[in-house]
C-alpha cells in the first residue's frame, strides 16, 4: 500500500500543479519559496518577488483561495497542504520554471 506522503505527491500535489496555467504556478513557486525560506509569505511578499504589485495579482490570488490551494491565516498565505511547498519547488525547478518571468 503506497505511503501517504506517495499518494499526495502523485494525487493532490500532481494535480493541483497541473492544473495551474503558467501563471499559478509562478505564483506558486513564489509563495512556496517564501515559506520554505521561513518567511512571510504575504501578498505584497510574493507580489515583491514576482516584481509586480499586489493588485496585479489580486485576482490570481483570489482563485487559488478558492480551488482550496492556499489559504489566508491572518496576514499570511499558506498551503492548504502540508508539504505542496516542498513539492512545487522540487517540480518547479525540474520544469525550469523561473521566478518573475512572466509577470514582469
Amino acid at each position: 500500500m503506497p505511503h501517504s506522503d506517495e499518494l499526495l505527491t502523485g494525487g493532490l500535489f500532481a494535480g493541483r500543479w497541473q492544473q495551474s496555467n503558467s501563471k499559478k504556478r509562478e505564483y506558486l513557486r513564489a509563495a512556496a519559496t517564501l515559506i520554505e525560506k521561513k518567511e512571510s509569505a504575504t501578498g505584497k511578499s510574493i507580489a515583491d518577488l514576482l516584481g509586480v504589485t499586489p493588485k496585479q495579482l489580486s485576482v490570481m490570488r483570489d482563485s487559488l483561495i478558492k480551488d482550496g490551494t492556499i489559504f489566508v491565516d491572518g496576514q499570511y498565505l499558506r498551503f492548504a497542504t502540508p508539504g505542496m511547498g516542498k513539492y512545487i519547488i522540487n517540480v518547479a525547478s525540474q520544469d525550469g520554471l523561473q521566478i518573475a518571468s512572466e509577470f514582469s
